[in-house]
């Protein structure tokens, strides 16, 4: 092995502390303590024997999980969720829809004659008389008729009791 491959890393590259290099102590630089040497050379300052008072104990932060905010000019825009429209109708409406259905009558054919609307009567299919020749409107045929969706008209008939309460006074009014 060679001797440079021995040396210590300390001694590459960085000064290394020898006590015998250093210049012999007087009398005045063994008694004279540190805080000593700076009041002789800064009057301006009193030398202090009061200790410093302690600082309180740091506080823990708890950290908030999760990333970190961004800023406003890098976030992204939020799209704004689609709305359903709601569609409202007048009273009057639901009146003219379920006068319709109860009034309008349409020739009956071979391929419509076992279709019937849902909590209708069998007057129809028992009665036979010149009538018999014609049957109620489904609520599809209404739906188209007045362009508003078959489930709410369905349920419009469902409640046409509490629909057509009074409507025998407003209309003679």
């Amino acid at each position: 092995m060679d001797s440079a491959s021995q040396t210590p890393i300390e001694s590459v590259g960085t000064p290394s502390f020898d006590a015998s290099a250093t210049p012999p102590a007087t009398a005045d630089t063994e008694t004279r303590l540190p805080a000593q040497e700076d009041a002789s050379n800064n009057q301006s300052k009193p030398p202090s024997t009061v200790p410093p008072p302690a600082a309180p104990p740091p506080v823990k932060i708890k950290k908030k999980r999760g990333p970190k905010p961004k800023p406003l000019e890098l976030r992204a825009v939020a799209a704004k969720p689609l709305k359903r429209r709601e569609r409202t109708y007048s009273r009057e409406q639901k009146i003219r829809v379920l006068t319709f259905l109860i009034q309008h009558k349409v020739e009956r054919t071979e391929a419509r004659e076992i279709r019937r609307r849902m909590g209708s009567r069998d007057s129809d299919a028992v009665l036979k008389t010149d009538f018999s020749r014609y049957r109620d409107v489904t609520l599809q045929e209404t739906s188209d008729f007045f362009k508003i969706p078959t489930s709410t008209i369905a349920s419009w008939w469902n409640k046409r009791d509490d629909i057509m309460k009074n409507s025998t006074s407003t209309a003679t009014k």
